[in-house]
């Protein structure tokens, strides 16, 4: 058996900041759920899972059943069954889209924050969608078996499939999609063939459960590679493959540049064209420049800065693209001389020195925890339901910056 295996699709939704010379149509999600579609035709899949958000919430019902029914005409008589849960942006439009469908292969299961199981050819699915908010772990929640009623999730298959969307990192403390961070290491989930699971964009393997990502990404806070799974099972069910295939047609990446070696034979397009890789049909990146340099020359590097993102979008190479330049770079400093001075400036210069060597949190450890727990840097992103919040060594980074804010003018510093 060959399974396609995605979530978050989020029909509706398109990928952003492409340059004008591209179709933006083939950016789509509605392309991309297309283009899947084709691949599990053409490739001699037996179904596709499709861990939630298949639409997106700011879609119209009118648009998300057309585009839903164009992809299943694609899949009729094709013998490929299509399974799939709820998410949060799905809300119960999904199932009210899908309650008359003439499509028999099509299955939706999960609904009302429910367990529920499907039988792929003898391969059990257990499925838990996310159509409302939900505070308490999914797998304390009840199974619905076939005569609707309520039963204690006891899985006692040998062969089956998990199937979740929610929030795999989240403990059940004031979440409300769908915490279960407890229950990964649980029996549920390590009896399982794979645990499938949607909702953040990002994916992750581990040894019985994989952060499925998204197919299409959308914007820099879904950084990297995205595309589908294939599992693959022998005739017994067992696992014989499950592999990541690159699919999305837009990577979006953030790189470090240093400069502190630019000059006048080696400028900022040369040291961009060292950085930056086209590794996709189209590739935007944010550039963070950093390194240490004279006023002078940081004037000069804000000028080619300029230069660059005037033109197309801030063109690099075929199909490479800088979307925003962030300049953390720092002026000239000694700062293992300001570090011996008994003053503020080398309190300052010592903590910017032991993140440099690592020893930062060791040392002021506690500010660190502090600092995170009040920062809006690290705390807004999260709070707001942004997937890539600060980690530790963003916020390092972040805080890095703040401190040689604080050191004196260009005219105290050693040149």
């Amino acid at each position: 058996m060959k399974i396609l295996c995605t979530a978050d699709l989020h029909l509706g939704n398109f990928s952003k900041k492409i340059p004008e010379k591209y179709n933006i149509e083939d950016f789509t999600a509605e392309k991309a759920w297309y283009d899947i579609i084709d691949i599990a035709s053409q490739n001699n899949y037996d179904a596709i899972l499709i861990c939630g958000d298949i639409l997106d919430e700011d879609t119209s019902t009118f648009t998300s059943r057309q585009i839903l029914n164009n992809g299943f005409e694609k899949l009729k008589d094709k013998n490929i069954e299509v399974v799939m849960i709820p998410g949060n942006h799905d809300k119960s439009r999904l199932s009210d889209l899908l309650s008359n469908t003439p499509y028999s292969f099509v299955h939706l299961i999960g609904c009302g924050c429910k367990w529920q199981r499907f039988d792929l050819n003898g391969l059990s699915i257990y499925g838990f969608g996310l159509d409302d908010d939900l505070k308490t772990n999914p797998f304390k929640r009840k199974l619905k078996n076939e005569d609707n009623k309520e039963i204690k999730l006891k899985i006692e298959d040998d062969k089956y499939i998990i199937m979740i969307h929610g929030d795999y990192n989240a403990n059940e403390k004031d979440n409300k999609y769908g915490p279960f961070k407890d229950s990964l290491n649980g029996d549920v989930i390590n009896n399982s063939i794979i645990t499938l699971i949607g909702h953040t964009h990002k994916k992750e393997e581990k040894d019985k459960y994989v952060s499925l990502g998204s197919p299409q990404a959308f914007d820099f806070g879904e950084k990297g590679e995205h595309g589908f799974w294939t599992l693959e099972l022998d005739e017994k069910l067992d696992k014989v493959n499950f592999c990541f295939e690159s699919f999305s047609k837009v990577y979006y990446e953030l790189v470090d540049a240093d400069v502190s070696d630019f000059s006048d034979e080696h400028s900022l397009s040369s040291i961009l064209n060292e950085n930056l890789e086209c590794k996709h049909s189209l590739n935007l990146y944010k550039v963070n420049l950093i390194g240490n340099l004279s006023k002078e020359k940081h004037d000069k590097i804000r000028e080619e800065m300029e230069e660059n993102q005037s033109a197309v979008n801030g063109y690099v190479a075929e199909d490479v693209y800088v979307s925003e330049f962030i300049d953390n770079i720092e002026g000239v400093y000694n700062l293992g001389e300001m570090a011996k001075q008994p003053n503020a400036i080398g309190v300052v210069a010592e903590m910017i020195l032991s993140i440099d060597d690592g020893t930062f949190i060791e040392k002021y450890g506690d500010s660190f925890v502090k600092y995170k727990e009040q920062s809006e840097e690290y705390t807004e992103p999260a709070r707001n339901g942004y997937y890539d919040y600060l980690d530790d060594e963003e916020l390092l980074k972040f805080i890095r910056k703040s401190l040689i804010d604080i050191l004196p003018g260009e005219s105290d510093k050693n040149e």
